[in-house]
């Protein structure tokens, strides 16, 4: 018993400074076989597909970005300070009205 009250207060400490965390952006994220198909192709420089509310997302939005594989993100202002260093805030409509982190890596400018 006295064993199981030291640990307690460990695994209590550990599962409060998970929760406070930094979400993680940028991981992987699953979109159905419809949202897929519709998303395939893209002839513009924006982004092809955005499902928000993704369960799998901390931030609630999982985008795919120009064909590249679909991944969790949060959305920014031109003004910008919310993306991360490696990444940039691109629009997702034509008029910018709606814009996302996209990582370096799956960025196209569209200045």
């Amino acid at each position: 018993m006295t064993r199981f009250l030291r640990v307690l207060p460990l695994i209590v400490a550990s599962g409060l400074g998970a929760s406070c965390a930094e979400p993680d952006l940028f991981v992987e994220c699953k979109l159905d076989k419809v949202i897929n198909e519709i998303c395939k192709t893209s002839t513009t420089h924006t982004a092809t597909c955005i499902v928000e509310k993704h369960p799998q997302c901390d931030e609630d939005a999982c985008l795919k970005w120009l064909g590249h594989t679909p991944k969790c993100t949060r959305p920014c202002t031109e003004k910008g300070g919310e993306c991360p260093s490696g990444s940039q805030c691109q629009p997702f409509d034509e008029k910018g009205a709606k814009r996302y982190c996209v990582q370096n890596g799956d960025n196209i400018s569209v200045k």
